[in-house]
């Protein structure tokens, strides 16, 4: 029986060993992984140029923050698992009656194995607070994803801007410059003089300036982008222009502060993560009650492990109470925040709305008018030269503003709609 036993005893030790894992080091360095990213092969884009929906997908896909944080999902999943294992085996031996003189079965007697036991509620504890970490993980992803969302809609409107701005100045250089060359005709002529031309020729190199700033604007916006979506720096695309952007989030037809904060209740990923914070710190409590048990151990004797110098965990169970405290203030903090900024960010939708509709369906078509019955006038020897010019200036000057509170306009209706916390298909904000 003794020979056995031993036998057993070896088996399942080298059984045991048999199925632990060797280390394997797996250096990284910086140079191979820029390699590495230089190599891979360019994410297919459509031809047709990106919209704002497929930018947003594309960075979803292929952020590489994003990417590396997705990476903890897959660390809290294994946190379930581990909760829902027992505690591991005991073993132990006494050979001090073996070392005095005693015999093998001495030896045998002196081997213990000991199985220790969950505390009343312990076991359901800790797969509560894993449940509830997993919960966390995934709702952080969300909220994350869902903030990356906004950079991405606001560096595509930035590139949109920039295009605009670039085109916009294109077509004032070249209007300058064709001004320029008819005051040239003119001052040769005597219909014009030559501060007229000078002045022209200061106009024009103002519109080159404006031009190469705005290609710098251009490109460094792209680059951008580029860097939220996962693309390579140099990565060439079209993009929508911002009136082809009219009716690109939907937003419920909400005229109330009170109305978005209930939507945004319902949708909002930072709100549903702050709630599964407090749910962890919950069952990170529910498990701290648990530990105030002693420990039972069963096996070859009987082991109890009394909780008497730690109190019977009641410090720990007083701090994980201040934690869930702490974490149902910081929700109620967060929701009184919510409240107050729902009825900014409504107030800026509206107001943004409002004056570039009147840039654009009053104040533009003011000056082109203007313009259009000053260059009349000038044909008819009523002003000079540098009366239109003046004119052609004032209105290259408003429509770059109207350009800019366009922009200003479509940034605050994608804010609007990041705010909901709501995916934006294709509608547009009707109130």
């Amino acid at each position: 029986m003794a020979r056995r036993l031993q036998t057993f005893t070896r088996v399942f030790l080298l059984g045991t060993l048999a199925s632990c894992s060797t280390y394997t080091p797996a250096p990284l360095l910086p140079a191979d992984l820029l390699q590495d990213l230089r190599a891979q092969p360019p994410i297919p884009l459509p031809n047709e140029g990106l919209t704002p929906e497929i930018a947003t997908l594309t960075a979803l896909a292929h952020n590489p923050d994003l990417q590396a944080v997705r990476q903890s999902v897959g660390i809290a999943d294994s946190m379930l698992m581990e909760a829902g294992l027992w505690p591991d085996l005991q073993l132990g031996w006494d050979a001090m009656d073996w070392i005095v003189g005693g015999t093998s079965d001495d030896a045998l007697s002196g081997a213990s194995i000991m199985v220790p036991l969950f505390r009343p509620d312990q076991r359901d504890a800790l797969l509560a607070n894993a449940e509830a970490s997993i919960h966390l993980v995934h709702t952080r992803l969300v909220e994350i994803e869902w903030r990356l969302t906004r950079l991405v809609r606001r560096q595509y409107l930035l590139l949109a801007e920039a295009n605009d701005g670039l085109l916009l100045a294109q077509q004032a250089f070249a209007l300058a410059d064709q001004t320029a060359a008819l005051l040239q005709t003119g001052v040769e002529s005597g219909a014009a003089t030559r501060f007229d031309l000078e002045f022209a020729l200061v106009q024009k190199a103002e519109s080159l300036r404006l031009q190469q700033s705005r290609q710098r604007e251009a490109d460094l916006a792209r680059v951008q982008l580029n860097g939220l979506m996962g693309l390579a720096p140099q990565t060439q695309f079209g993009v929508l222009s911002l009136r082809e952007m009219e009716h690109t989030w939907a937003i419920p037809a909400v005229t109330h502060g009170d109305g978005l904060v209930d939507l945004a209740l319902q949708h909002r990923p930072d709100i549903k993560a702050q709630q599964a914070e407090y749910e962890v710190a919950e069952t990170a409590l529910r498990l701290e009650v648990a530990k105030q048990w002693p420990s039972i151990g069963i096996g070859t004797g009987l082991s109890i492990k009394l909780p008497i110098f730690r109190k019977f965990n009641s410090i720990a169970i007083q701090t994980a109470t201040l934690a869930r405290d702490q974490a149902a203030s910081r929700l109620q903090a967060s929701i009184a925040r919510l409240r107050n900024e729902a009825w900014l960010v409504l107030r800026d939708a509206e107001g943004q709305a409002e004056e570039w509709s009147t840039m654009r369906d009053v104040v533009t078509p003011a000056l082109e008018r203007s313009l259009r019955l000053s260059q009349q006038a000038q044909e008819m020897g009523a002003l000079s030269f540098l009366e239109v010019l003046f004119a052609q200036r004032q209105l290259l000057a408003t429509q770059r503003e109207t350009l800019m509170v366009h922009a200003n306009a479509l940034r605050a209706q994608a804010d609007l709609a990041w705010f909901l916390g709501i995916p934006a298909p294709s509608n547009t904000l009707d109130r």
